[in-house]
């Protein structure tokens, strides 16, 4: 996943990340969509070094997130409506900056059509 802070649109996400942007920072929540995006996790209100919340998130993060979470099931949503966003975002702009479609094919794994749907579409 190719993320910037800066290049999300906070407003898109849905609101349950929002929320944990708030607690923990958009940069690990994302961490958090990515790694485990449409699951229910259950989470701890401790945990130790080898958890794998410190391991996905580092120890300072993962504890503030169980303080705020744990003892509780938590759905990590997908986001996948503001992360395509984001990506078509990064296409076009890729390519405003001189990436051909071969490279933006590689580097996102779209088909070549796919792309230029996303070009022509202004898709963002």
């Amino acid at each position: 996943m190719f993320l910037a802070p800066d290049q999300i649109d906070f407003d898109q996400l849905p609101v349950s990340l929002r929320e944990m942007a708030e607690s923990i920072g958009l940069m690990a929540s994302l961490t958090l969509v990515e790694h485990y995006g449409g699951i229910t996790l259950e989470i701890p209100k401790r945990i130790n070094d080898k958890h794998y919340l410190v391991k996905t998130l580092g120890k300072e993060t993962a504890l503030c997130f169980c303080q705020v979470y744990g003892g509780e099931p938590l759905y990590i949503p997908k986001a996948a409506d503001a992360l395509r966003q984001l990506r078509n975002r990064e296409i076009i702009r890729g390519y405003d900056k001189g990436e051909s479609v071969k490279e933006l094919v590689r580097k996102y794994s779209l088909c070549d059509r796919q792309i230029w749907n996303i070009l022509g579409s202004g898709s963002v």
